[in-house]
């Protein structure tokens, strides 16, 4: 009888441990799960607009648009027309040619920022008011109007891209927002499904701490969470093999 004295107590360690690790790590645990589930979901499930087309890239609805054959600057010369801009030599680490409305462009970056070369006359630009609302209007289709121009200089929880950027509402019946935001040109959206789901699938990342935490503080919780789960995870492996060692003896 000696023998099961101590067995019997490691495993009410055991069990102890479980039950505690569970309950220090349940709240990070729901939020991955349930942030998990919905990240997985397909992106159309995700917004009330799945059949909107963001201009990213080449867009072939733009109309009027100059063709990539249509480009008369090389890189090259792209290359030299930002450097003759900023009066100094710049280490470039790439150069990209996109189809912006009414024009041909190249994304000429170095690793402080991002120019914009006309790919026709070589002059450089800047994305303004017009050029954003532009993209807008290409991006949503002619049918559908576009609330007035405004600029976005901080980021929010349904838009974490460059800033300032552009904020563009559309007049879709969906709360549907658009930010024109660059160079390099990008278009993000929101509406009103993707502003509910976006803070839930922060909480992947324990994004409702960081008010009260810092970066570094945040991912070191997450680290901390992890490990106690693998404990919880381990020790219910654990459990698992002592059950089913009694479920033998049986």
């Amino acid at each position: 009888m000696t023998p099961a004295r101590p067995i019997a107590m490691n495993a009410r360690f055991i069990y102890q441990t479980h039950k505690w690790l569970a309950v220090a790590v349940v709240a990070a645990t729901l939020c991955w799960f349930i942030s998990g589930v919905i990240m997985v979901l397909p992106g159309s499930w995700r917004t009330l607009s799945p059949n909107l087309t963001l201009m990213n890239d080449a867009d072939p609805r733009l109309s009027g648009t100059p063709e990539f054959d249509d480009a008369r600057v090389t890189v090259p010369s792209a290359i030299a027309a930002v450097r003759e801009h900023t009066g100094k030599p710049l280490r470039i680490t790439s150069v990209k040619l996109r189809r912006l409305p009414g024009r041909l462009a190249y994304e000429v970056a170095t690793p402080e920022r991002v120019y914009l070369v006309d790919g026709v006359n070589g002059e450089l630009f800047a994305l303004n008011e017009t050029l954003a609302g532009q993209i807008a209007a290409a991006t949503v289709g002619p049918r559908t109007p576009l609330g007035p121009v405004t600029v976005q200089r901080e980021r929010t929880s349904d838009y974490r891209g460059t800033v300032p950027a552009y904020r563009i509402p559309v007049e879709d019946g969906k709360g549907t927002v658009l930010y024109i935001g660059g160079p390099p040109v990008d278009v993000r959206h929101s509406d009103r499904l993707t502003r509910t789901l976006t803070p839930i699938v922060g909480w992947h990342e324990l994004m409702f701490l960081q008010p009260w935490l810092s970066g570094p503080a945040v991912r070191l919780t997450m680290l901390v969470s992890a490990i106690i789960g693998t404990l919880m995870s381990l020790a219910g492996t654990v459990i698992l093999f002592l059950q089913f060692q009694r479920w033998r003896r049986s």
